[in-house]
């Protein structure tokens, strides 16, 4: 009985089927898409590969130089240490300047490879990393 009531429920189903061009048509644009998508993937991969290593490579030159200019850096901030200290009379302990002047350097070469990493993805534009000005052409 219940195959009866199932078989009159589908005998007047008569699904209109799209043509096979449409189809093709609407199937070729979808692959389309995934395909500029994978491209762009891609390209973004592979610009974010070369950001990493420049700045990676920058950091590591800005600590070469800041190191080779460490007595200099740790002369100026000694100074400048106790200049704050004798003008403000504090009677705090302040850390050996070495750590300080260290301390400074890792910030110097942190921020210059963050600052070569936004640039590297940006392209060279100043307008940022992910602007529409920075993005793969769509290929017509």
């Amino acid at each position: 009985m219940d195959d009866d009531k199932i078989k009159d429920l589908f005998s007047n189903f008569n699904p209109t089927l799209s043509s096979s061009a449409r189809f093709m048509e609407r199937l070729q644009k979808n692959m389309e898409i995934v395909d500029m998508i994978r491209s762009q993937n891609q390209a973004m991969r592979r610009r974010n590969r070369l950001a990493v290593a420049i700045a990676g490579i920058s950091g590591f030159a800005m600590g070469v130089v800041m190191t080779l200019l460490f007595p200099t850096i740790n002369g100026w901030l000694a100074s400048l240490s106790a200049l704050i200290i004798s003008n403000f009379s504090m009677d705090i302990p302040m850390p050996d300047s070495s750590q300080i002047t260290w301390s400074v350097i890792a910030a110097v070469c942190v921020l210059t490879s963050l600052s070569v990493y936004e640039l590297a993805m940006s392209g060279g534009n100043a307008r940022g990393a992910y602007s529409p000005a920075s993005r793969p052409k769509e290929s017509r």
